[in-house]
């Protein structure tokens, strides 16, 4: 059966994505989650010797990908990023496309961070933006990852501002102490299965 809505539901580093997922997936709703996705295809051909023709064999640890490594390099040149990119999200997509067929909750979620980034909104009937304070998202990231401020500040320069995000969503969660969650997720299902 296949689903009535798709949505889109993005946000930037740290911003609690993952946990409004979880709190969806509570309500029985699908839910997509294309970091992971990306990460099962990008160690199988024809993904993997793509990426080692872009960015060379250290891009890969034996068979695991080697992310602190590609990390750096698609960081620290843009354009790296961008052919990365392009390589990794038509496979998602499809993955995507044929994952949702299967599923049925009344609408399902696909998770990604660079939606917006990525030119992906027209592939959604509706979008979610999850946003946070920018001092809260990189203590989230600091302590979650280990990872050094200046690593994650690098990481929010290459998104999209939670203003510009904001601008073309449907639908935006504050995840931030003052604002309880559940509600809000709450709202947006109420919303979404009467439409």
């Amino acid at each position: 059966m296949k689903t009535s809505l798709s949505i889109g539901l993005t946000g930037g580093i740290g911003s609690g994505k993952s946990l409004v997922c979880e709190l969806f997936s509570i309500l029985n709703i699908s839910i997509f989650n294309s970091d992971l996705a990306a990460k099962a295809l990008m160690v199988k051909s024809p993904l993997k010797n793509k990426i080692i023709d872009l960015l060379g064999s250290e891009a890969f640890d034996g068979p695991h990908l080697n992310r602190p490594w590609i990390a750096k390099q698609i960081f620290q040149h843009k354009h790296l990023l961008e052919s990365l990119n392009t390589i990794v999200h038509p496979a998602v997509g499809t993955y995507f496309k044929e994952w949702q067929v299967r599923q049925e909750s009344p609408y399902t979620i696909q998770e990604t961070a660079i939606l917006f980034e990525s030119g992906l909104e027209s592939r959604y009937d509706h979008i979610i933006t999850v946003v946070a304070p920018v001092d809260i998202r990189i203590n989230r990231v600091t302590n979650r990852d280990n990872t050094k401020v200046e690593e994650v500040q690098k990481r929010i320069n290459n998104q999209w501002t939670d203003e510009q995000r904001i601008a073309k969503s449907d639908f935006v969660i504050q995840n931030h102490s003052n604002i309880p969650l559940i509600p809000q997720v709450l709202a947006i299902h109420s919303s979404l299965i009467t439409k």
